[in-house]
């Protein structure tokens, strides 16, 4: 349902994309993190393999997060299941920032449950389809 090719699926996909990545910068997520989570969630739903940040300097963290999701299975992010390793990784923008350890759990919970919204929409519009072809035959 999430991978979908139908026209109405990839139009609501893109818009529920782009709802994420409002809801990233709203939840003060570092534009790093914030971008190879972006990138993790695209190239799974097209079926990419999914890639990892290069071992440079400020990425030692997201590139943990990304292998750690991989392991744990990229589809569980549309469950609300996030790698740990991603609430360390902005916890640690967040103790740069501030000069002093600060949770994530706040920021974890925001995040899951944009996802898990995402995927209730995606699932909401499929219904639709399948309702309005269904009726119509």
């Amino acid at each position: 349902m999430l991978r979908c090719t139908h026209p109405t699926m990839a139009v609501a996909r893109n818009s529920e994309i782009e709802g994420i990545n409002r809801k990233f910068k709203a939840a003060n997520t570092d534009p790093r993190l914030r971008r190879w989570l972006l990138v993790v969630i695209r190239q799974w739903l097209q079926e990419f393999r999914v890639t990892t940040p290069r071992r440079i300097k400020g990425y030692k963290k997201i590139r943990k997060a990304v292998l750690s999701q991989m392991r744990i299975g990229v589809r569980n992010i549309f469950k609300g299941i996030l790698s740990s390793k991603w609430k360390r990784a902005h916890e640690r923008t967040l103790q740069k920032k501030y000069g002093h350890f600060v949770s994530g759990d706040s920021w974890a919970s925001t995040i899951s449950h944009a996802l898990l919204q995402m995927s209730v929409h995606m699932w909401n519009t499929r219904c639709q389809i399948v309702h309005a072809s269904s009726k119509g035959t």
